[in-house]
């Protein structure tokens, strides 16, 4: 069975306040910033036939990862979507974090690339092992660089199992993309050999990608337009 655990990065609002200028405020800063989240990450109406919505057992276990403090830096907002399920054969989840800069993006992207992925193995395999797997250490890799955004890249993980002498590979396969101010986190979760679940990513990926641009453009277009007065 696959486990309701998938890999997120949780973190803290940070509110924005507001003036009286004829300037973009920061509440409008601020609300084009979720929106951008709200695009990237996925609801169920996105998904087709046979998707649901299920619990994430992996929350609380990824709170032991370092990647709150080390993220947080000039973070404007954070989003989660919850856990989707795929006939009990794949489960994705996707995360949005927008920045206050440019660079306090790319950091956190740095971050995720050279540090994030041995946390959420180690998270995965504790999760399994919670479920009564027996599992060997996790392999990260190989990793592929992909045409999304500024810059994007898909990383592996695969974890090998035993369960009631059965033998497996978990693969856990994280798409992070950098857009501008915006890290989107696609992450998927299978038990099953699907050789194809890169590309599938990056397409899911690039969807999103194509809404993240549309909803910065009306979100900065109506944000220009309140502060004109028009």
């Amino acid at each position: 069975m696959v486990l309701a655990v998938v890999a997120s990065l949780s973190f803290t609002v940070v509110a924005c306040g507001t003036d009286q200028t004829g300037r973009i405020t920061e509440t409008q800063t601020a609300q084009v910033d979720q929106a951008l989240a709200q695009r990237w990450n996925l609801r169920l109406s996105d998904l087709g036939t046979g998707w649901q919505q299920v619990g994430s057992a992996g929350d609380a276990v990824l709170k032991t990862c370092p990647v709150n403090n080390t993220m947080a830096a000039g973070l404007a907002f954070g989003a989660r979507s919850p856990t989707f399920e795929h006939a009990r054969r794949l489960e994705l989840r996707t995360g949005a974090y927008v920045y206050t800069s440019r660079a306090a993006a790319r950091q956190a992207l740095t971050f995720i690339f050279t540090t994030a992925q041995a946390c959420i193995g180690r998270a995965f395999v504790a999760a399994l092992r919670h479920d009564h797997y027996t599992t060997g250490q996790p392999r990260i890799g190989p990793s592929a660089t992909i045409s999304l955004g500024d810059t994007a890249r898909i990383d592996a993980i695969q974890i090998p199992v035993k369960y009631q002498a059965q033998q497996r590979t978990f693969s856990v396969d994280t798409t992070v993309v950098l857009m501008d101010r915006v890290v989107g986190v696609l992450v998927t979760f299978t038990g099953r050999a699907t050789p194809a679940l890169g590309t599938y990513d990056q397409a899911l990926a690039a969807v999103l990608v194509k809404r993240v641009r549309r909803a910065k453009d009306d979100g900065n277009n109506r944000a220009r337009s309140a502060a004109s007065g028009e």
